[in-house]
């Protein structure tokens, strides 16, 4: 530990003042002495000159120049303090001085040992059963008797904080590692096809999807499920899209419905937006009876489907409604696909929106289709991993064929529709 034994530039101006004003009372003192006892002695010559001995000539000296005293620095009250201040800093050096002997000593304990002793100090004391003392604890017994000073204090402390965030750190990077192997311990049993036997007879007797002949309940789950999608949809960003032909279809994958599979459809027709309306409306209730609401269809039939599987059997339960909108007309639609031998569940949704053209407003329109099919989780889904796997891929794709050739023969519907509706118009002109 280096250390300073100077003083600050404050103190030692004030010392030389100190000095300075001594010495010029000292030679103001002399001077007039010699002053006085020149001038009383009288020459024992009686009268007669004495020739003066040469003196060898010397250069004046030069006047001294007395220092003008300031009072603050004349003071009484300034004196004590800065001997006080001189005092204080003197102690302060000998504690030091003290401070650098003890730490040079031999026989001390040096710094980490110093901290393990700490630490091993507050380990025992938590295994006796008084961990909350010892947490709070910052000095060893030896600190508490010599007095340790602050910044050994802080150190120590930290010491200990450091060393307790360390240890927490171990255990949960150990918990973590064995929760890993845990997790892929039990990945591999449950893979094991051994572990699986006599899964056919769990299930053999659970519970059958609900048939779609109690319809009531379905009938309000898709009123609830076109509700949600009409008010989750954002129409207006929709028809902001490029009105152009078009048909696509894409897959996802969605955490909570999984697999989805996607089908969009743009239709320009030539046609008015009211006459567009009236034959989508009329076609949709050629094919559907009255719903339970206003402006609602529904309908219940069976799906039968040849697939390299084998023939698959949906019953399927329908509904649409449409809703009053100025300058637009909204449909939107909900289904639910039963797949009774294997108690599968099948949803799809969407909407089907029909607005005014940019180009021609009066005499032209565009229609806009949206589906999503997904298999329905809402009850945790399959639970063999087989029928997940089935639902996931062949059922899936064969109502996504399926959902995708109808979307095809309606727009063609729409196409030729428009057309003919715009060779009527023509005609009524000529």
């Amino acid at each position: 530990m280096a250390m300073s034994f100077f003083f600050s530039e404050a103190d030692e101006s004030a010392i030389l003042e100190e000095a300075f004003a001594f010495i010029d009372a000292c030679d103001d003192s002399t001077t007039s002495s010699s002053s006085d006892s020149s001038g009383s002695t009288t020459p024992s010559n009686g009268g007669v000159k004495v020739k003066p001995s040469p003196v060898a000539p010397s250069s004046e000296p030069k006047p001294k120049k007395k220092r003008v005293r300031r009072p603050e620095t004349s003071s009484t009250a300034f004196q004590r303090r800065k001997k006080a201040e001189l005092l204080a800093l003197r102690d302060e050096a000998a504690g030091l001085e003290a401070q650098l002997e003890k730490l040079k000593r031999p026989n001390e304990i040096p710094w980490g040992m110093r901290l393990d002793l700490a630490v091993n100090g507050t380990k025992e004391a938590s295994s006796a059963g008084i961990l909350a003392e010892t947490k709070s604890a910052v000095l060893m017994p030896a600190d508490r008797k010599t007095g340790a000073s602050p910044w050994s204090e802080q150190a120590i402390r930290q010491y200990r904080l450091r060393l307790l965030s360390e240890e927490t750190n171990r255990k949960l990077k150990a918990v973590l590692a064995n929760q890993a192997k845990v997790n892929d311990g039990l990945r591999g049993l449950l893979q094991k096809r051994s572990v699986l036997y006599g899964e056919d007879f769990v299930f053999a007797n659970r519970p059958q999807a609900p048939a779609l002949d109690e319809s009531l309940s379905a009938m309000t789950q898709l009123e609830t499920m076109m509700d949600r999608v009409y008010l989750n949809c954002d129409f207006d960003r929709q028809v902001q899209k490029p009105a152009s032909m078009s048909n696509t279809v894409h897959v996802k994958y969605d955490e909570q419905r999984g697999k989805t599979i996607e089908f969009r459809s743009t239709t320009p027709m030539a046609c008015s937006i009211e006459h567009a309306c009236d034959f989508i409306w009329n076609a949709f209730r050629s094919r559907r009876t009255q719903g339970s609401g206003p402006n609602t269809l529904a309908r219940k039939f069976v799906m039968a489907m040849q697939t390299n599987a084998g023939a698959l059997r949906f019953n399927r339960l329908h509904s649409l409604r449409r809703f009053e909108e100025n300058d637009r007309f909204v449909v939107v639609f909900a289904d639910i696909l039963v797949m009774p031998a294997k108690g599968l569940r099948f949803r799809s949704e969407g909407w089907m929106i029909v607005t005014r053209s940019t180009t021609d407003p009066l005499r032209s329109c565009v229609a806009r289709n949206f589906g999503a099919l997904f298999v329905d989780c809402e009850d945790g889904g399959p639970a063999r991993p087989e029928d997940r796997e089935f639902a996931q891929g062949i059922a899936l794709d064969t109502l996504s064929g399926n959902y995708q050739a109808y979307m095809d023969l309606q727009q063609k519907t729409l196409v030729e529709e428009a057309a003919r509706a715009g060779m009527d118009s023509v005609s009524m002109i000529v």
